[in-house]
């Protein structure tokens, strides 16, 4: 059972006295958190065919009908019992005592797998949403549906719900957030801007009406507000983390305090973010400080990052944080006066299981030769010439040269479709990265030629998350799109599931176009204030320096051309003689 808690379901109690976790073979572990024990376990007798794929903590009102003697009277007399609901891939919830150890009810409705679920503690009602696209409430007490309470969302799947402490409405999300009514079962209001599907809810218990969500592969946790009278309402804060977040939780103070927000990112990091929520924000929200664990053994000098799996807020400014791997994981306070710093590091002794390896091993292998002629009985072998054949030298001669004539063809452009079918079956991000990020379109053309249509879906949605990155993944995904839509524009279309395949896609180029305008101005700005730069530049430019010393060198060029003028003079002096002349003669006559 020595594995990462990650990626099954693991909750605190209401308390934090209790810690859960389920596992991938449906065995349920609960530990205590004040001394670190592993304190009960329980597995389903039909545990390899229900997976537990979500998990809440609940806590009911039992009435138990004893009769006081002093009242006279018969009174219920309210007993409060800890029960951790299960949803199952199957489509069952099963409800757990944690004190007796064993099972109370199962809650069959759901015809496929409980995605979410949620406890509202105002109406003391369970609340679950399904791949069947219906969320049902569930009356504990009587192990049942609420009378006329289950009803279908729409045609998207929900993978997450929040129950508000108001007890009017609920939260539902996929790729956006759904605020209902429940008293009419009716839509409200709508938050948009996620570009994948919503991983968690977490409400900020003021009476200002603010949320917070996350989302799959999301580096932002978004801040939105109940209270704005749109019924499309986009996000009024943002908050910056280092990673994808896994969980959130908060931490509110009555009065004027700030609330506390505490993420715990993919890579085990806990993150704490600092804000009295009150309006829009600008600028996105940095975390005031970043906690990470590490080993510190004295038999080894290299450290070893140690992930946070989850953490659980104290009202007494202390939070627990649980670390380390299965079986064996590590409960610890810390104080949130001693962070001060903005990343700070706590080294812990912690020692990983080491896996069993030739070298440590107690079982010893004997060492054979590798020319060992195992025979077998019942066979009977062919004598002969056991001796290898000798290659002749030509061929050696071949096999040595360094350049092929016969492989100098590059390998063909129809393989990449091979290759990429390999990456979305196994997921590799390394092999994805590399066909996807290619351009040349004449490759694009033809991988996406040569896919079969089962792979569109798959190879969509990881240009979907190429979309959400920097500019260079999302001009290669916008290359890889136009030809898809270009050659199977067909099988597209006859998809029933269009809207949703493509519904985070035009959510995240909706999202990069409401920027474009801005930037265009602000181009604009730029290259009026670097033109006036320029100008400015030339005119300092045209402005003449004199010499501090001038050599004029002399010329027999000059010299003839000063002849030259002297002897036009003396010409054009004697034609005015003559003219002057015959002026003379005239008069006289």
């Amino acid at each position: 059972m020595v594995g990462d808690v990650w990626d099954f379901p693991k909750a605190f109690s209401n308390s934090g006295s209790l810690f859960t976790h389920c596992a991938s073979n449906g065995r349920l572990t609960i530990w205590d958190t004040a001394t670190g024990v592993l304190k009960q376990e329980f597995t389903k007798s039909a545990h390899l065919n229900s997976t537990c794929s979500c998990l809440v903590w609940v806590q009911i009102s039992k009435h138990n009908g004893h009769k006081r003697k002093k009242l006279k009277s018969s009174q219920n007399v309210a007993e409060n019992l800890d029960l951790i609901a299960l949803g199952t891939t199957v489509g069952n919830v099963t409800l757990y005592d944690v004190t007796t150890n064993s099972v109370v009810a199962e809650l069959e409705e759901h015809s496929g797998k409980v995605n979410h679920l949620t406890w509202s503690s105002s109406l003391n009602s369970l609340f679950s949403c399904s791949d069947d696209k219906y969320i049902i409430e569930w009356d504990l007490n009587l192990h049942k549906i609420k009378r006329c309470n289950k009803w279908k969302i729409g045609k998207e799947n929900v993978s997450c719900i929040l129950a508000l402490s108001n007890g009017k409405h609920l939260l539902s999300a996929s790729y956006s957030i759904k605020l209902w009514d429940l008293e009419k079962k009716q839509i409200i209001k709508t938050f948009v801007g996620h570009g994948t599907e919503v991983t968690s809810l977490v409400e900020v218990p003021n009476k200002d009406g603010y949320f917070v969500s996350s989302g799959k592969g999301e580096r932002v946790l978004s801040v939105w507000s109940l209270n704005s009278s749109e019924k499309k309402s986009n996000q009024i804060a943002s908050l910056i983390l280092q990673n994808s977040a896994q969980s959130v939780q908060m931490l509110h103070y009555e009065g004027e305090r700030p609330t506390i927000l505490f993420a715990i990112t993919e890579e085990g990091m806990l993150q704490i973010f600092k804000h009295k929520f009150n309006g829009n924000l600008c600028k996105p929200l940095k975390p005031i400080a970043s906690l990470s664990l590490a080993s510190g053994n004295n038999e080894s000098k290299h450290s070893h990052p140690i992930a946070i799996q989850a953490v659980f807020p104290y009202p007494n400014d202390k939070i627990l944080i649980v670390y380390g791997n299965l079986p064996f994981l590590t409960f610890e306070v810390v104080a949130l006066n001693e962070i001060e710093q903005e990343n700070i590091v706590l080294v812990r002794q912690y020692t990983k299981k080491v896996p069993v390896n030739e070298f440590n091993s107690k079982t010893k292998v004997p060492i054979g030769s590798n020319d060992v002629d195992y025979q077998i009985p019942g066979v009977s072998l062919k004598r002969g010439n056991k001796k290898a054949m000798d290659v002749p030298l030509e061929e050696r001669l071949e096999n040595l040269a360094l350049v092929n004539s016969q492989s100098n063809e590059g390998p063909k452009k129809d393989n990449m479709a091979h290759l990429l079918l390999q990456g979305l079956q196994s997921k590799d991000k390394n092999i994805l990265q590399s066909i996807l990020l290619r351009t040349e379109q004449s490759v694009i053309d033809v991988t996406v030629k040569h896919l079969p249509v089962q792979a569109l879906v798959p190879l969509i949605r990881e240009l979907t998350v190429f979309m959400q990155g920097k500019t260079f993944t999302t001009k290669s995904a916008v290359e890889w799109l136009r030809s898809i839509v270009r050659t199977h524009s067909g099988v597209l279309l006859s998809n029933p599931e269009l809207t949703e395949m493509f519904g985070p896609l035009l959510a995240s180029i909706e999202a990069k176009v409401a920027v474009l305008a801005p930037l265009l101005k602000l181009k604009g700005r730029l290259a009026l204030i670097t033109e006036q730069m320029g100008f400015n530049l030339d005119e300092k430019s045209e402005d003449t320096v004199e010499p501090i010393y001038t050599y004029e060198e002399e010329s027999s060029d000059e010299g003839d051309v000063e002849k030259m003028s002297e002897g036009s003079l003396s010409e054009s002096e004697g034609s005015w003689d003559e003219y002057s002349d015959l002026g003379d003669g005239v008069d006289e006559k």
